[in-house]
């Protein structure tokens, strides 16, 4: 691989975008909201009915995100990460459906409830940071067939228009490995420092000088010339003047902007797609949407910088958690990766206080003593050392051990309602 060597770029009067909204932590809050609730899915549509959507926009990493609809009612976000956690086998529900009737165009979805997969939950949180991240990525890396591409395709987070799927299903399209592609990109823009803004054009004009096969091949494969339609290597992609729908011309293969009206506007696309979504990247936007009165529109996406979490996931470099226990009964989780099992851990013995890169919780009497009563086995002294893996401080190893003793008082009643009245 070519090393790398973008043009930076100034953002002063582009619109920034960044993910605020963590499909890793996310994904754990889908499946937790599933296990306390019975979420049965539209009959007709097999979406997941609007109480449930609502509610689930409020325990979401950024409830502003979540709760944002499509025209049809639909949050893209929850969409994406309940359609994650299937394909993780996080939970299981009826995708195929069944006709009822001989007139039936269109499946149902009879008693189709969201089940969840205790057995790979618990499986998956035992995963270290890096497995869990390759788990998740991966799902991204493999999604969909050619037709659910960045060229004819939206991620949760696009702003950009694409490509007319007229004709996709033939031609070089079906041909293209994306999975390989998108590695490959992902790979590249790893080479990139950290917090740097760069013109996405510079990034193109890399890719047509140094690697102009990396999406389509040079030669378009024979299986695909002997059918004879599409056999074009950018029979696939129409450009026309916009809402021109009558228009079925292919760019064509001796344009010689065809790199970058084609790959060029994929690269656009790819960008604000999966490294978004995983808040690998952040992108920066032309503030007008609609380049002139072409469309695909192209050129719009003019700069992105990564961030902090795509070199370590990339170069298998995922560390642990790092677990501080401060005098002050802080404890302080440091990772840009969300550490669900660490959290699991800490709930039971204290209050999240933050969260974020560094994630504080708070050790309270109450809950060590509880936690000691319900597990008299489990040691909490010994838990926080072994997530820490140092000796706490004198003073709170102290606390723990009086606070322990108070377990001794507490009652606990499993199968109870508690009813509260004047």
């Amino acid at each position: 691989m070519t090393p790398i060597n973008l043009a930076e770029a100034e953002i002063t009067d582009l619109e920034v975008v960044a993910n605020a909204a963590d499909l890793r932590q996310d994904i754990h809050v889908f499946v937790d909201y599933a296990r306390s609730h019975e979420i049965k899915r539209g009959h007709r549509d097999n979406q997941i009915p609007l109480a449930h959507r609502q509610r689930l926009a409020k325990l979401m990493s950024d409830p502003n995100s979540a709760a944002h609809s499509d025209e049809d009612g639909f949050s893209p976000w929850i969409e994406h990460v309940d359609s994650v956690c299937l394909a993780l086998g996080l939970v299981r529900y009826e995708t195929e459906g069944i006709y009822v009737g001989y007139t039936s165009s269109s499946p149902s979805f009879p008693d189709n409830y969201v089940k969840c997969s205790g057995d790979v939950h618990e499986e998956f949180l035992g995963l270290s940071l890096q497995e869990q991240e390759e788990r998740i990525l991966n799902v991204h890396l493999k999604d969909g067939n050619a037709g659910a591409s960045e060229f004819f395709s939206r991620s949760p987070l696009s702003q950009l228009d694409r490509f007319d799927a007229w004709g996709s299903a033939t031609g070089v399209v079906p041909t293209i490995q994306f999975l390989k592609v998108r590695r490959h990109l992902l790979d590249l823009l790893a080479q990139c420092p950290i917090g740097v803004w760069f013109s996405t054009k510079s990034l193109i004009e890399h890719l047509r000088r140094h690697d102009p096969w990396f999406l389509i091949p040079e030669r378009v494969p024979a299986a695909v010339q002997a059918r004879g339609m599409h056999a074009d290597r950018y029979a696939n992609f129409i450009e026309r003047k916009r809402g021109d729908w009558g228009n079925r011309n292919p760019i064509s293969d001796r344009d010689p902007e065809g790199f970058v009206k084609v790959e060029g506007r994929y690269v656009e696309r790819f960008l604000e797609g999966i490294p978004l979504v995983l808040g690998y990247t952040e992108v920066a936007y032309a503030r007008r949407k609609i380049e002139s009165e072409i469309e695909p529109s192209r050129g719009l996406l003019r700069a992105f910088r990564i961030t902090e979490r795509l070199q370590p996931a990339m170069r298998q470099r995922i560390a642990a958690p790092k677990v501080t226990v401060l005098p002050n009964f802080e404890v302080h989780v440091e990772s840009p990766f969300f550490p669900a099992k660490t959290e699991a851990q800490l709930l039971p013995l204290g209050e999240l206080a933050q969260r974020g890169i560094v994630t504080v919780f708070r050790l309270t009497k109450p809950k060590v003593a509880a936690f000691m009563a319900a597990n008299p086995k489990v040691s909490a002294i010994g838990t926080l050392q072994e997530l820490s893996g140092r000796h706490l401080p004198s003073n709170v190893e102290q606390e723990l051990t009086d606070w322990a003793g108070h377990s001794e008082k507490f009652i606990l009643y499993e199968g109870f309602g508690l009813l509260e009245g004047l």
